[in-house]
């Protein structure tokens, strides 16, 4: 039995599996965004504390929003970055844009609306569209075989960024959990570490990316896993081209981003993205802000009417493809 599990063990990429722990750490960076709304309030209180005093929580959801565009924009972008670059300077590129974003924060906080939705928003975005893919493809490259496993693990840490960082930031904003006077925080202690609080996080991000930038290896191409067709053109084309899988030939279809806009997968896929993405949006905004009843009622019902229409297109959607 023990030989049996030494010989697994052999058999195990142990490189693979650090590059997996490693865009875990990435990913769990770069989900804390959607701890915005626990962010929303603080951030927002300090500002009218600090030359905008009639900006409100709906003036300050334009932050979200700019981020949010500015993923579905760049997302598509990113392959060609990750090409161009190779992956891991695009991941560790990608990494270095989004901890700049709450770094810069420190100092827009000061200069209005604008200039964070600039930072916190635009520009952190701009980060994760260009890190997310390349921690994903790198893993689902070293287990070929069990690509959903590999992808599952990294993206696991998207999902848990938000859980750790609201406890990081309520720890060092709010450790005595103060209430806020009516809708906004005003007390003077409180406010005034909201912006070392950016640079902390800044720190925090950018520390534990450039760690899980070095556990994150490519594995070796091997021609003979290559389809034909690839075999004979990687030397030409080994600068230029950044293979996601290896793969035998057996009969995997790859399509150009022009061929995909023909297949009416491409938009079932579409839909059901932006039917879960419109909900996450929605309660990620305004976490914060439940212990409202009525607020809790309203968002309740809405968020309601959604589930039941994504789980509709969803249903559709895997019926389709």
């Amino acid at each position: 039995m023990m030989e049996s599990l030494k010989e697994k063990s052999q058999r195990v990429p142990w490189k693979g599996v650090l590059a997996l722990f490693g865009g875990f750490l990435i990913q769990l960076t770069l989900g804390s965004f959607y701890s915005f709304g626990n962010m929303m309030t603080y951030l927002t209180s300090y500002m009218r504390q600090n030359g905008s005093p009639d900006l409100t929580y709906a003036d300050f959801i334009i932050v979200q929003s700019v981020w949010g565009m500015t993923q579905g924009v760049f997302m598509p972008i990113s392959g060609y970055v990750s090409r161009y670059t190779g992956p891991r300077v695009a991941m560790f590129l990608g990494c270095t844009i989004f901890s700049c974003g709450a770094f810069l924060t420190h100092w827009t906080l000061n200069m209005g609306l604008v200039w964070v939705a600039t930072t916190y928003g635009f520009v952190s975005a701009l980060g994760q569209g260009i890190a997310l893919i390349p921690t994903m493809t790198i893993g689902m490259r070293w287990f070929p075989n069990n690509k959903g496993m590999a992808m599952g693990i990294v993206v696991g840490g998207f999902g848990g960024g938000a859980f750790i960082f609201n406890q990081i930031q309520t720890a060092i904003l709010n450790p005595d959990n103060l209430a806020p006077e009516g809708e906004y925080f005003t007390d003077k202690q409180l406010l005034l570490r909201v912006p070392k609080l950016m640079l902390t996080l800044g720190g925090l991000y950018l520390s534990i990316q450039i760690v899980a930038c070095c556990l994150i290896t490519e594995p070796q191409t091997d021609p003979e896993l290559l389809p034909s067709s690839e075999k004979e053109s990687l030397d030409a084309e080994k600068n230029d081209k950044i293979l996601m899988d290896q793969v035998h030939d057996d009969g995997e279809v790859f399509l150009t981003p022009t061929e995909a806009l023909k297949k009416k997968e491409f938009y079932l896929l579409w839909l059901t993205r932006f039917s879960v993405v419109l909900i996450t949006q929605s309660v990620s905004g305004f976490t914060k802000l439940l212990d409202n009843p009525l607020f809790t009622m309203i968002i309740s019902y809405h968020l309601l009417v959604l589930s039941v229409l994504s789980s509709i297109v969803q249903v559709v959607s895997f019926m389709e493809c």
